[in-house]
């Protein structure tokens, strides 16, 4: 038994408005013609040493409930979600469409956004996932003309969904082996032991390695904790369990 890791990226349409104007046009919710919406997603099992495939489900291929039944379901079985810019765009979308449709919440589930992660523990001239994953990876995400390929499939064309499928595809591709090189920096994370055999042992919280080195102590106001440093991975980890620290103030 090992944690299930799912990435996922979702991708919505443009919504339709009535407008006056081109420059800073003033624009309502009554001047909506179309509601913007998820119209498809790609998601892949991560796995250490896995290199599982990218599944892609849109409303064009394979129309809207089947695509939302199996993003539910996806989102039912793991334990953890990746996502780029997930918490604030992805997960909220996706819960507004299936909500709207009448589903009821998938069953909970950890949320990994390395968004946040490069956000709060780095400095990058920028965050956009192109460039972090030139820097990490030397690999970026596919080119594409733009607004165009999206009116292109909200206009149903068979070739646009062909470069759509392609570009969302990679999008998610690049998501596994970055959330790997980020694994140590991730500051909230779930203890992957705990989905173990041997949730008690002495094992790196987050790749399960019992391939632990010594490496300090963490200290608090009254306690002393052994720090870890994982060979594997590359974390550090304290024990859950410290000595207390003998008082060294003036006897009162």
């Amino acid at each position: 038994m090992s944690i299930r890791l799912l990435s996922l990226d979702i991708e919505t349409g443009p919504a339709k408005v009535w407008t006056f104007g081109l420059f800073k046009p003033y624009l309502s919710d009554r001047h909506v013609i179309e509601d913007s919406r998820m119209i498809c997603f790609t998601a892949q099992w991560v796995e250490e040493g896995v290199e599982h495939p990218v599944l892609f489900f849109s409303e064009h291929s394979h129309g809207r409930k089947q695509m939302l039944d199996a993003v539910w379901g996806l989102l039912n079985e793991c334990d953890a979600v990746i996502t780029y810019n997930g918490k604030t765009f992805d997960i909220p979308w996706i819960a507004g469409e299936l909500s709207l449709d009448g589903y009821t919440p998938p069953s909970p589930f950890h949320h990994i956004d390395l968004f946040q992660v490069i956000k709060s523990s780095t400095y990058l001239l920028t965050k956009k996932l192109d460039y972090v994953a030139h820097r990490y990876l030397d690999d970026s995400k596919v080119t594409h003309e733009g607004i165009q390929l999206w009116i292109g499939c909200m206009n149903g064309d068979a070739e646009a969904w062909q470069r759509m499928e392609e570009y969302a595809r990679k999008d998610t591709a690049l998501l596994g082996p970055l959330y790997f090189k980020l694994r140590p920096w991730i500051r909230v994370h779930p203890n992957v032991n705990l989905y173990t055999d041997e949730p008690e042992a002495l094992a790196c919280d987050r790749c399960t390695s019992t391939n632990l080195k010594k490496n300090g102590f963490r200290l608090t106001a009254t306690k002393r904790f052994q720090v870890y440093a994982c060979k594997d991975c590359g974390r550090q980890l304290s024990s859950r369990r410290g000595s207390v620290l003998a008082a060294t103030g003036p006897a009162l």
